[in-house]
């Protein structure tokens, strides 16, 4: 017999109040053959040379890849090292807990500097208890 696994699906929004998005070029490097995602809710900086999007990085200091300027609002896939056309969210109020640093993977070391430099930008992470979640005592 099997065990039974519990799913828990997160149905909480990312974007919420005056939320603006910015059509753009996001570029990826991608290492070796496999597929990279950018999750939802992944910061990005802008390229200070070529003007596209790409992922934050804490303590960056190259082409101003350490500003926080966009959140990323839905996955994307890359397959292989290039850019994609994206649509972030650029001003508004978005959901502080499901902010990710794509070098992390999660948002687990998203700090005051992060949510600063968002604020910055006219995006202000909100921290929200969201009712469409179910309570489960097995995943905290």
């Amino acid at each position: 017999m099997s065990n039974i696994k519990t799913t828990d699906i997160d149905q909480t929004p990312l974007s919420r109040e005056g939320a603006k998005f910015r059509d753009g070029v996001l570029t990826i490097t991608v290492p070796g053959a496999e597929a990279v995602t950018v999750k939802r809710g992944t910061l990005l900086a802008v390229d200070s040379v070529s003007k596209k999007f790409v992922p934050y990085v804490q303590g960056g200091a190259t082409n101003e890849d350490g500003i926080v300027k966009a959140v990323m609002t839905s996955d994307c896939t890359l397959e292989a090292t290039g850019d994609i056309g994206v649509r972030p969210q650029i001003s508004g109020d978005l959901t502080a807990k499901l902010l990710v640093i794509d070098a992390d993977g999660d948002g687990s070391n998203i700090g005051v500097e992060e949510v600063d430099g968002l604020r910055d930008y006219s995006i202000i992470a909100v921290d929200v208890t969201s009712l469409a979640q179910y309570d489960n005592p097995n995943n905290p």
